[in-house]
């Protein structure tokens, strides 16, 4: 898991406009940085995920894979939307898919 300093208040940013990245299991909010550093937050909906198991297991595979690479993006503000396709990954297919994916549209280049 990823530390709470570290999660963005995704409550926040509804309604903000920022970059947008659509993939075909989810959509990358990119914001400025109002922290400094890096912070990551997820929307994983009821109406798509139904159980809250699985929105949990998906909630946990994407703060897994922002751990995994937060030393190496730029600071910036990411909320990511979750499509019902990532319900069809395996939690560590998903978390090598969104690791791939913070390494290519969020890298300090």
């Amino acid at each position: 898991m990823l530390a709470k300093a570290r999660r963005l208040p995704v409550g926040d940013f509804f309604g903000r406009r920022g970059q947008v990245v659509r993939l075909p299991y989810a959509i990358f909010r990119i914001f400025p940085a109002e922290a400094g550093y890096p912070r990551f937050g997820v929307v994983v909906p009821k109406k798509s995920f139904a159980t809250a198991v699985l929105r949990n297991r998906l909630k946990r595979a994407f703060f897994g894979a922002a751990r995994e690479v937060y030393s190496r993006v730029a600071p910036r503000d990411v909320l990511l939307t979750l499509l019902p396709p990532a319900s069809d990954f395996q939690s560590s297919e998903l978390r090598e898919k969104l690791v791939l994916d913070f390494i290519r549209y969020l890298s300090q280049t």
